[in-house]
Order: structure tokens, then C-alpha cells, then sequence
């Protein structure tokens, strides 16, 4: 199993996603809230039936203060700033769908402070 490999190197926080067998959504669940070094971080996949993937992830949120949503789903990468929200999308290190590149994302957080940055490539090899 996938998880078995993350955690053989670091812990690991993960959420399900529409395509994920049953273990994972009970192990795991659908929608979480991290503090990372004074950074609460609202991770979600981004699935579902109304709106977009980024209004949808949004939306998950909208109870729960958050500083950064980590979404995935469309695989179509973002990292943009809205409303003093970061919303990360990652893309794919795996499959890109219709995007030109492959992508992935990182988060650096240090004092309470988010940067986020997405990292393209061409080969996945």
C-alpha cells in the first residue's frame, strides 16, 4: 500500500479522494486541519458535484479559519493568494491530464508564515 512507503521515510497526513479504495477513506477521512509550525493548513481533495474544484475546496473551509487549502483532484496546479488564503493545487508528478507539465508542490513554513511554490517538469522518469 502507498501510505506504507511515506511513512517508511516520515509521518504522514493524508485525506482520500474519489478514486481511493474504502481503507483509505475510513484510515484517513475526507477533509483535515493541520497546524504546521503556527500554520493551519486545510487539506482536501476536491472532489464533488456543484462549482469548481478551487470553490469547492474553499468552501470546505469556510467554517474553519485556515491559512493555506492543499486541494487536489482537477490536477490543473495553482498556487495563488485569495483573501489572504493561499490555495495550493499540486498538480501531478504522475499524470498530467491536459496540463502541458508535470508538477508537484512544496510548502515551506517557518513562524507562522506560509510560502508556497509549484515545481514543473517534463519527464516523470
Amino acid at each position: 500500500m502507498v501510505p506504507a512507503l511515506f511513512e517508511a521515510i516520515a509521518p504522514l497526513e493524508a485525506v482520500a479522494g474519489n478514486n481511493d479504495p474504502p481503507a483509505l477513506h475510513e484510515r484517513f477521512g475526507h477533509r483535515k486541519i493541520l497546524d504546521v509550525a503556527g500554520t493551519r493548513l486545510g487539506v482536501i481533495h476536491g472532489d464533488g458535484r456543484a462549482g469548481t474544484t478551487v470553490s469547492r475546496s474553499r468552501a470546505a473551509f469556510a467554517d474553519d479559519p485556515v491559512d493555506v487549502i492543499c486541494f487536489g483532484h482537477s490536477h490543473q496546479p495553482l498556487c495563488e493568494r485569495r483573501d489572504s488564503v493561499w490555495l495550493v493545487n499540486p498538480g501531478s508528478p504522475t499524470d498530467k491530464r491536459r496540463q502541458p507539465r508535470y508538477s508537484y508542490a512544496i510548502l515551506d513554513v517557518e513562524g507562522g508564515r506560509a510560502e508556497p511554490r509549484l515545481v514543473f517538469f517534463d519527464d516523470r522518469r
